[in-house]
């Protein structure tokens, strides 16, 4: 393990210091030998607002993680209660690992796609991928081979939501360095952190709220259960696809 580090890892990491420029405005370079001007809050806050592009990836980056944060949390429920028996330990490990899978090696074949048809339009052709699959894994959710077969290609629709997103906020960030003639990039990757940390608190308290609304009904403490009601099992396909769908 060593040996792979100060072979492989440490050469790496040394080229990457020693060759990576800091990104800064072009405009400004006569500043790099005086006293580099700071920016208040309200400036940056100002600068990112007057950026339709910033506010649409934040408006973006937020919907996706209450979608990504409820479906991950109807995962369980949805393998416990709809696909599989409770605590069987094969169907979730299944529904993951095969509907997953594409992810993976996507990012072999995302970017040639995007070089050729843009970051715009394979957005717009993966949403509308894996809304189409999402609805059509709703047709037939007890069925394995026909989730499997819709979560794989959901994934594929997934992918530019993957890989492409963070570029595409590079990009919004270079709109607000465009109108406003400074980047406000610590700025927005910290409104980011602050929608990471708070859409998953918010969508573990919807998931829970939707729970008491439909009446779900959890295992003993002994490992006893009852089966669920059919609203309450229509509720987990909901909450692990359904609502990506939206």
């Amino acid at each position: 393990m060593i040996a792979v580090f100060a072979v492989i890892v440490l050469p790496c990491v040394l080229m990457e210091y020693y060759f990576t420029k800091e990104r800064i405005t072009e405009e400004n370079k006569e500043l790099e030998d005086s006293a580099v001007k700071t920016y208040t809050l309200k400036e940056q806050l100002g600068a990112c607002m007057s950026s339709k592009y910033w506010i649409m990836m934040m408006a973006a980056l937020i919907i996706i993680q209450i979608c990504t944060n409820v479906q991950n949390t109807s995962l369980v429920y949805y393998c416990n209660w709809v696909l599989g028996t409770y605590n069987d330990g094969t169907t979730q490990t299944i529904v993951s690992a095969i509907g997953n899978a594409p992810l993976g090696f996507g990012i072999i074949i995302m970017w040639p796609l995007v070089k050729k048809f843009g970051k715009r339009n394979m957005m717009i052709i993966g949403m509308t991928l894996a809304v189409v699959s999402s609805f059509a894994f709703m047709v037939n959710p007890t069925n394995m081979g026909w989730v499997l077969g819709m979560l794989a290609i959901r994934a594929f629709g997934a992918l530019p939501i993957t890989y492409i997103t963070m570029a595409m906020l590079a990009d919004a960030l270079d709109h607000v360095e465009w109108k406003a003639g400074f980047r406000a990039d610590g700025f927005s990757m910290s409104i980011y952190t602050i929608i990471f940390t708070v859409t998953a608190g918010l969508a573990q308290g919807l998931f829970n709220l939707g729970l008491s609304v439909f009446g779900y009904i959890p295992p003993a403490a002994d490992g006893s259960f009852v089966e669920q009601t059919q609203s309450v099992k229509n509720y987990f396909v909901f909450g692990y696809q359904g609502l990506f769908a939206m």
